[in-house]
């Protein structure tokens, strides 16, 4: 392979899953399956051509789809737009969370992104794209936990998602009754999936904020336990002794 053709036009497994907004092992069995065409390098890895892929996704697209929602880069632009005239960094959730934990918030974030637009554009085979998003909602659930962060506070983050994924992605077109039914069709799958997140992150919630509450407390107990104690001297009684009576001598 050319240097030339190592450049953006290239793409690994784990890059083109993630445009497609799928798992790699899904892209995999779709290349086994002669779905997506691959290239391998001499030394047996997969790549594939970002165009083809592009196209892929436009074939697998329904056309009120097409027009209605755009293209990921696009809707991606349009959620940092979006995230740019919010104040996120106020909200009491977000500023709990470490920068780490802020990270892996975007990532997640764009992946369900992905598995979203897959989502409402099949028509078959959706369900898949829906139980990989509420794997990786729960995983977010998860982090949220450990951030101590209360239920409450995990509601208020997936609304605010919902809101910025809706503002970013519903655009209907036209102004004909098919269209508008269309439109209304889209924003109910949008809304469908994104309340099938919210039920998987709190799925157990509760039951994990307070296991790890009793952990952190098994914790600390044990810590005031084992804390060295000073030793008191006690008082030592006087020990009174009876000597036996000498015999007497005759």
């Amino acid at each position: 392979m050319s240097k030339s053709s190592q450049g953006t036009d290239w793409l690994t497994l784990t890059e083109a899953s993630a445009l497609l907004g799928i798992h790699p092992i899904t892209l995999r069995s779709w290349a086994d399956a002669g779905l997506v065409r691959l290239f391998r390098t001499p030394g047996g890895h997969r790549r594939f051509r970002r165009e083809e892929l592009l196209a892929f996704m436009e074939e697998r697209l329904p056309a009120p789809a097409r027009t209605m929602v755009p293209a990921q880069d696009q809707t991606l632009a349009n959620i940092r737009s979006e995230l740019g005239s919010s104040p996120i960094r106020q909200a009491a959730w977000y500023t709990k969370l470490s920068d780490e934990q802020r990270v892996l918030h975007r990532e997640l974030g764009q992946r369900l992104l992905g598995l979203l637009l897959q989502f409402v554009s099949r028509q078959e085979n959706a369900n898949e794209f829906l139980e990989q998003a509420r794997e990786l909602s729960r995983q977010y659930g998860l982090e949220l936990a450990h951030a101590q962060l209360g239920s409450g506070e995990l509601a208020r983050a997936f609304l605010f998602f919902r809101r910025v994924i809706i503002n970013a992605t519903y655009h209907p077109a036209g102004t004909s009754a098919q269209a508008d039914a269309d439109g209304v069709r889209l924003l109910e799958r949008i809304n469908a999936f994104m309340d099938e997140l919210l039920i998987a992150a709190l799925d157990h919630y509760d039951e994990i904020t307070l296991r790890l509450q009793t952990a952190a407390s098994s914790a600390s107990t044990v810590q005031t336990v084992s804390a060295p104690k000073r030793k008191t001297r006690a008082a030592r009684t006087p020990r009174h002794t009876t000597r036996a009576p000498h015999p007497r001598r005759k």
